[in-house]
């Protein structure tokens, strides 16, 4: 129960990031600040893109117990050209 990835890093704008869901049971990808809430079924994958302003976003599964169990991160977001 955790991300692989806990440090993802853009350029502002679009963002793209693929989720994939090997666990037996439903995750999120949520980013609160970005207004992003993905749900990841069970054996799934899929991509999502959204927009993305400059700043450290931090993201997790709001499935109770998984955010504190180890399903967090950050999202760095680096100014465009």
């Amino acid at each position: 129960m955790a991300f692989s990835t806990t440090a993802l890093s853009a350029t502002s704008g679009d963002v793209t990031v693929h989720l994939s869901n090997g666990d037996l049971f439903w995750h999120t990808f949520t980013i609160d600040a970005l207004d992003v809430n993905e749900p990841v079924p069970v054996r799934d994958e899929l991509t999502i893109s959204f927009k993305a302003q400059p700043g450290t976003h931090s993201f997790n599964c709001v499935i109770p117990g998984h955010a504190s169990a180890g399903m967090r991160g950050t999202l760095t977001v680096r100014g465009g050209k």
